[in-house]
């Protein structure tokens, strides 16, 4: 058995936790807020905060804990959407969660050409949810809005022709299926009910929380293209710098032969005048 295999089994193994969480709270009873209900719906959000923690943390610190905080901070709205009275409470948590995951996700490469697209879509599903609110809700829905194509955006540009992987292709899944399960969510609250609409948010929402923390996974030591030319730059740099001392070794070493020789001559010419000289000395005596 090859090492990759073993690796998927440990990471099937480490996500049973999180499978059995998403499968106990389908099956109990949700009716009634409670304490109960609070505990069962972020349980799986739970397990995946110890699959971070466990799998991600070698890989990259600091990527696995933003990517981590996004999901305390999602636990943190899963737990006040419970009631109706803390929605603003929720979505605000929330925010807080995807401000996080962006940061993790990063802003090189840019890819500013991405965000056309993704915007327009957000623009269109915030005009029409905008219509239906009112109060502190005129303001937290939009920049939710806001915020969560942001991050879809930065999941998108993550994604490099050549160089990309299928952690940074589910990790922008992940993404989309997070904004759509929030659209469900604002059109059932909002527009019109929509019939099991708890159970597809739901199961949209955990799949979607699923993919972006399978991002942890990521060897955080293969870098991105950008990253890729900035090393192969510098280590054209260092190639370069490296023959340039060879080249200034070399004439330091040619100089100095230059000079041993030029003294060897001096030294033989010298030693050829006072030869010449003692043998003149002893013609004088004879």
């Amino acid at each position: 058995m090859n090492s990759i295999a073993i690796q998927e089994k440990a990471v099937v193994k480490d996500l049973a936790p999180f499978f059995i969480c998403w499968l106990l709270y389908c099956i109990l009873p949700v009716d009634n807020p409670s304490l109960w209900i609070v505990i069962t719906k972020c349980s799986p959000i739970v397990a995946l905060m110890h699959f971070a923690l466990y799998n991600g943390f070698k890989r990259s610190y600091q990527y696995s804990c933003r990517i981590l905080m996004g999901l305390i901070f999602c636990a943190i709205g899963d737990a006040f959407l419970v009631s109706e009275d803390y929605f603003v409470h929720g979505l605000l948590s929330f925010t807080a969660g995807h401000l996080s995951y962006i940061l993790a996700f990063g802003f090189r490469p840019l890819k500013l050409m991405l965000y056309p697209v993704i915007g327009s879509m957000a623009t269109m599903i915030g005009s029409t949810l905008v219509r239906k609110l009112t109060g502190l809700l005129v303001l937290v829905v939009p920049l939710y809005i806001f915020i969560i194509s942001i991050m879809i955006w930065r999941a998108g540009a993550r994604i490099q022709s050549g160089a990309w992987s299928w952690l940074q292709f589910i990790t922008l899944i992940g993404s989309i299926l997070f904004a759509i399960s929030d659209t469900i969510l604002g059109i059932n609250k909002f527009i019109f009910t929509i019939p099991d609409a708890q159970v597809i948010i739901m199961t949209f929402y955990y799949i979607a929380q699923l993919c972006i923390t399978l991002s942890v996974l990521e060897d955080k030591v293969k870098k991105p293209h950008w990253k890729n030319e900035t090393v192969k730059e510098s280590e054209d740099e260092r190639e370069k710098k490296t023959e340039t001392q060879q080249s200034e070794y070399g004439t330091q070493e040619s100089e100095y032969d230059r000079q041993e020789s030029e003294s060897e001559r001096e030294k033989e010419e010298t030693e050829k005048k006072q030869q010449g000289k003692e043998r003149e000395k002893e013609r004088r005596r004879r």
